[in-house]
């Protein structure tokens, strides 16, 4: 690699030690582990890294070029291909510069287009504790530093617990049920969230009005109903979700490891829940547990997809960080269909039948029309 790596001093081992995992963060990015007979470029232009990120090739041969995501969409310029070592257990690659790695957060990704506005809404909206904990969703921590809420969280910007935890240590937010691993988010975009809302999925100004009312409310048996009401809805927003997040990155690429693979939504004896892919020539097709098949075309341009970003958490506050603790990938692709998470076709199990199914769908178009007044 062409860039210089300056001198390092063995006296300080604090400093040391940041820039052997600065060093080691970089090596991972740029070692690739393939399938036996497979090469850089051979068959795809998307290769996992060896922590679990992604990088981008053109081809696997001199003068092709290797991007990472900030190459891709920063317009740094790519990593080129200066020569090719063919050694008996694979290849390495002389390239001119560093590959350079995701400066994007999943959060910031659903923040800077504007068409998953509804979906980043909702899944920021579990910050108000204020409401969880008045519908029962204990904030307090118990003996492994947790708390019945971090089950519902899906955003923040603190890492830890308790009197370890530290603000601020990431870029913006990260996902909080992200694990030093590898992802993909399936995001809805804001025509699939008006779709699951008219399927019966609630909203946070559902909740919120509920709530309001529950604070007013003298009669216990009513409060303790309302609150009844919306820990039903709560959950159920909270599924949806989590349904959309998948353990393992995948891209729409022209050949893709189809199986089934595991969400981030559980059910009620804590068994993730399942979608099956399958996919190849630029295409990922997903099938939710109504059985219904989701189209990724990585070729239209007119739908965001196979986003590279990676959620980082540091050593302190992000204002005065020496190094990255742990980080985790994720691969964004955009959904014009929602995932649906029962075999119904619903977001809520009461309303089951085609009949309801119309009341549903004309409440929610009335609301909307109020909403626009």
């Amino acid at each position: 690699m062409g860039d210089l790596i300056a001198t390092l001093s063995l006296t300080n081992q604090n400093h040391l030690a940041r820039i052997k995992s600065a060093l080691s963060d970089i090596l991972n990015f740029h070692t690739v582990i393939l399938e036996e007979g497979d090469s850089i470029g051979m068959n795809n232009n998307y290769y996992k890294t060896k922590h679990g990120g992604e990088i981008y090739v053109d081809g696997g041969k001199e003068g092709n070029h290797v991007y990472g995501a900030s190459q891709l969409y920063n317009g740094i310029t790519p990593s080129k291909i200066e020569v090719d070592y063919k050694e008996k257990n694979g290849h390495a690659y002389r390239i001119d510069h560093v590959i350079q790695a995701p400066q994007e957060s999943v959060s910031k990704v659903l923040q800077n287009h504007s068409q998953f506005s509804e979906f980043y809404k909702l899944c920021s909206g579990f910050a108000a504790d204020n409401i969880l904990s008045w519908i029962g969703i204990d904030a307090t921590l118990n003996e492994f530093g947790t708390s019945e809420q971090d089950q519902y969280t899906i955003f923040t910007s603190t890492y830890g617990t308790g009197d370890s935890k530290i603000q601020r240590a990431c870029l913006d937010e990260n996902v909080k049920m992200f694990n030093t691993y590898n992802y993909t988010l399936y995001a809805p975009d804001n025509a699939a969230m008006e779709k699951a809302y008219a399927a019966g999925l609630p909203n946070w100004e559902e909740v919120e009005a509920v709530y309001t009312a529950g604070l007013e409310e003298t009669d216990e048996a009513k409060v303790e109903a309302m609150k009844s009401e919306l820990w039903t809805k709560v959950k159920a927003m909270r599924d949806f979700c989590r349904f959309h997040f998948q353990s393992i990155s995948l891209y729409a690429d022209n050949k893709v490891e189809g199986g089934t693979y595991q969400t981030l939504s559980y059910d009620n004896v804590g068994v993730s829940l399942d979608v099956t892919v399958t996919g190849g020539n630029k295409k990922l097709v997903v099938k939710d547990l109504a059985g219904v098949e989701h189209t990724i075309d990585a070729t239209d341009p007119s739908k965001l997809t196979n986003r590279m970003t990676r959620d980082y958490w540091f050593n302190s506050d992000r204002a005065s960080a020496t190094a990255i603790t742990t980080s985790s990938f994720c691969a964004v692709h955009e959904i014009t269909e929602p995932l649906f998470n029962s075999k119904n076709k619903r977001y809520d199990a009461e309303w089951a039948t085609k009949a309801s199914r119309v009341k549903a769908q004309k409440e929610y178009v009335r609301r909307k029309a109020i909403n626009r007044l």
